[in-house]
């Protein structure tokens, strides 16, 4: 059974929904790009006759490891660690994550913010869309604690 708000959307919006996931543990802000993907994603869609969507699946590849440890001047690791530092003790964040500013932690302290990006914003969009791809509140969090 889907959990509560998952239901209500349809596979065209779970679609949609999908990428924000995506970039926030795929995408890092690189010296050419802020929002730089690290990774890559194959959508395969099933329609219709009609020309409807009926399913969608996503493969994701080459996921590029390295970054978790060494950025360079100006870069910044993958996007979700700073959501989740902007985040601390809002809701929908699991506690126990000891988490406090981007500054502080080793691994992504090089660059800690991108002009005119709201991290803490884009986690709760990236939590809604967790709910929207039916992730339970348990599997979220489990998925945030990795």
């Amino acid at each position: 059974q889907a959990p509560e708000g998952a239901a209500q959307r349809t596979v065209e919006q779970q679609v949609l929904d999908a990428n924000p996931v995506l970039e926030a543990f795929g995408n890092a802000k690189t010296v050419r790009n802020d929002n730089s993907s690290r990774f890559g994603k194959f959508i395969e869609v099933e329609f219709d006759a009609g020309g409807k969507l009926l399913s969608a699946q996503i493969s994701n590849y080459l996921l590029e490891k390295c970054r978790i440890v060494t950025q360079q001047p100006e870069e910044r690791n993958y996007h979700i660690f700073y959501q989740l530092c902007a985040s601390a003790g809002a809701p929908g964040v699991p506690a126990g994550l000891q988490l406090r500013e981007a500054s502080a932690f080793e691994y992504v302290k090089t660059c800690d913010s991108i002009e005119g990006v709201d991290d803490a914003a884009e986690l709760s969009n990236v939590l809604e869309c967790l709910l929207s791809l039916g992730f339970t509140a348990a599997e979220r969090d489990a998925v945030l604690r990795i």
